[in-house]
């Protein structure tokens, strides 16, 4: 079973900038780590693999925690994924983009790397991810094996959602699938920007079994972040739309 959407992964951008203004905006650092062991389940996932990276984890209440990867040699490629996110995250004026529901600023709270703007006035949360695929009705059925369900159905574009069963409030994380004609992404974990989600599970072994159209599958590897011992698997959608499965290792007690 699905449990959350964990965190998302951003790689390749200017961290000390974007960890200074994360901290601006309320996030606090849970784990910081320097040289960690980069699993080599990665290699057929990265343009240009290395053995180690440094990590950053921060986490906020009202929003979808952030991981920034860092890699040795650095991609020049932007991801696929994009995040849409509340106007206080950024400043300055946004320009016009035919998304639904939101405009398009080339800088985010990354300084670099394309986001899109909430237009919702009340909206507070980052809880959504935006991304564009040539086939929607593939992409659906692979995000609806991973716990997504329906939200909204148009021509263009279609709302996901994955509720947080540890939350106490409605809190739950959204994805927009845009279709996009002609378009052939080609997502990696060294892009730049937001290129990984991070899902928990109760089970790789049985949720593995659950999931739909999907490319290709890494093999398990165990790895240790902070004091947490985890087992994790990557997992390649049918609009190469790269998602990190990770549960906790039963030998972390």
């Amino acid at each position: 079973m699905i449990l959350k959407l964990a965190h998302v992964t951003y790689s390749n951008i200017n961290y000390k900038l974007a960890i200074n203004r994360l901290f601006e905006l309320g996030y606090k650092l849970n784990i910081k780590e320097i040289d960690l062991y980069n699993s080599n389940i990665k290699k057929k996932l990265m343009t240009c693999y290395d053995a180690c990276h440094d990590l950053y984890l921060f986490s906020h209440d009202d929003h979808i925690d952030i991981e920034i990867t860092q890699y040795p040699n650095v991609g020049n490629t932007c991801s696929s994924y994009f995040p849409l996110m509340p106007h206080f995250f950024f400043d300055g004026e946004s320009c016009n983009s035919n998304s639904p529901h939101n405009n398009k600023k080339e800088k985010d709270v990354f300084i670099q790397c394309p986001a899109y703007i909430n237009n919702e006035i009340n909206d507070r949360y980052f809880n959504t991810i935006i991304y564009f695929v040539a086939d929607l009705d593939s992409s659906v059925k692979f995000w609806n094996s991973l716990g997504f369900s329906l939200v909204t159905v148009e021509n263009n574009y279609i709302m996901l959602r994955l509720v947080n069963i540890f939350s106490t409030s409605d809190y739950h994380y959204d994805i927009i699938l845009i279709k996009k004609e002609g378009i052939n992404a080609s997502n990696y974990l060294d892009d730049v920007g937001l290129n990984s989600i991070s899902l928990l599970c109760s089970s790789l072994k049985t949720d593995v079994k659950n999931i739909q159209n999907f490319k290709h599958a890494t093999d398990v590897d165990r790895i240790v972040v902070g004091s947490e011992k985890l087992l994790v698997m990557f997992i390649v959608g049918p609009n190469h739309e790269v998602v990190e499965l990770y549960q906790i290792d039963s030998n972390n007690v």
